[in-house]
């Protein structure tokens, strides 16, 4: 954290439509390596405000906007960003967090249309790498690909950072050891003491060598991203990335900025929504008011899934499934949702999604008697 004097923000507004003025602050302390004595204050509200905000953020090389995984307002923040750059004629890319690196090419494939929604899920384990609601990151993939704006994979893989978290950087072995960042800076104290705070409010084993490995994979994490985003930068010149990510590797420039800055040549700004509350001196360059927001419920089937390699089997039902009081039974194999096809897993969550508790969908599946004879079903389901 910044040393000196604590300034307090607070923000307040009686409505959504209401005017947050634009001011500046003489904050101490410095948010990454690069001096930043003024902060901007915005309302994701006010187009205008967003317009101004896109032209304080002109120039830079890469501007990090963090988020909270399951605050749809923060989502609608980084979506308000980068559509006001792009308004305002900058040649844009989106560098994401949520995609690991290694699948850069079937977020390459889904761009250009080559395959589905579904299937760009499917192949990037998305429901089992990441796991946060998909609706959340929905509408900033796909503004990606109706502008035609690269989709940037830059998080590490899960293999790599499972073998960091088991043994740490040095004993990472050898089927994964190419995939590390070539360098990493230990020298932050505030950035170790931070993680400290963290790992003892999950109340993990005050183990030293936990804690180090710990501290391994979120370097491991902050490194990846931010040299996956500098060598895109450095072979694209023209380009300005937008990068989101969680708040913990954005806030005071610990995690990915002074990182990405000690690769890059040019500016790096960072944005975080302010919470309609305070908002801390020196963790970030511009805080832009937003109203909480949580994801509606999407409706559920009511079963439990086991997978095969011929796709998804009932393997239990709740006491209140729908899919119970429609007939279906253990063992059953699911055909197709609401007439979603593509990988099982995928296609069925994405055709649920849409969907709220109390609908019904249609519900293909097929059912093997005790000779092996297999039947077609389809029945209408009512969400819960």
């Amino acid at each position: 954290r910044p040393q000196g004097g604590r300034v307090s923000l607070i923000i307040r507004f009686l409505r959504v439509s209401a005017v947050v003025v634009i001011t500046g602050m003489a904050l101490s302390g410095c948010i990454s390596s690069s001096s930043r004595d003024n902060t901007g204050v915005y309302n994701v509200a006010r187009v205008a405000d967003m317009d101004r905000l896109a032209g304080e953020l002109a120039g830079n090389r890469a501007v990090l906007v963090g988020e909270t995984h399951t605050r749809m307002d923060h989502h609608d923040l980084q979506l308000a960003v980068i559509d006001a750059l792009r308004r305002s004629g900058a040649d844009l890319a989106i560098g994401v967090e949520w995609f690991q690196h290694s699948f850069q090419d079937d977020v390459d494939d889904f761009l250009a249309g080559r395959i589905d929604e579904a299937e760009l899920l499917h192949r990037t384990g998305y429901f089992e790498r990441w796991r946060y609601d998909y609706r959340l990151y929905q509408p900033i993939v796909r503004y990606a690909r109706d502008n035609d704006i690269p989709l940037l994979a830059l998080n590490a893989p899960k293999e790599l950072t499972d073998a960091v978290s088991r043994r740490g950087v040095d004993g990472v072995p050898a089927s994964v050891r190419t995939q590390l960042p070539a360098s990493y800076d230990r020298t932050n104290s505030a950035y170790e003491e931070s993680l400290r705070q963290v790992f003892e409010a999950h109340d993990l084993p005050a183990d030293d060598d936990r804690f180090a490995n710990f501290v391994d994979v979120q370097l491991t994490w902050d490194e990846t991203m931010a040299e996956q985003a500098a060598r895109y930068l450095d072979a694209n010149p023209e380009k300005t990335l937008v990068l989101l990510a969680g708040n913990g590797h954005v806030i005071y420039g610990h995690g990915i900025p002074s990182r990405l800055e000690r690769r890059l040549d040019g500016s790096v700004s960072t944005v975080l929504a302010a919470e309609l509350a305070e908002a801390e001196p020196g963790s970030a360059d511009f805080f832009v008011a937003t109203r909480a927001e949580e994801l509606p419920p999407s409706g559920l089937l009511g079963i439990f899934l086991r997978r095969d390699d011929q796709g998804l089997v009932v393997d239990e039902l709740s006491e209140d499934s729908g899919a119970r009081e429609a007939g279906l039974v253990a063992g059953d194999r699911l055909v197709r949702v609401d007439g979603q096809d593509g990988p099982p897993l995928a296609a069925l969550k994405l055709a649920l999604m849409s969907h709220e508790p109390g609908e019904r969908v249609p519900v293909e599946y097929a059912r093997a008697d005790p000779d092996g004879l297999v039947t077609r079903h389809e029945v209408d389901v009512m969400l819960r």
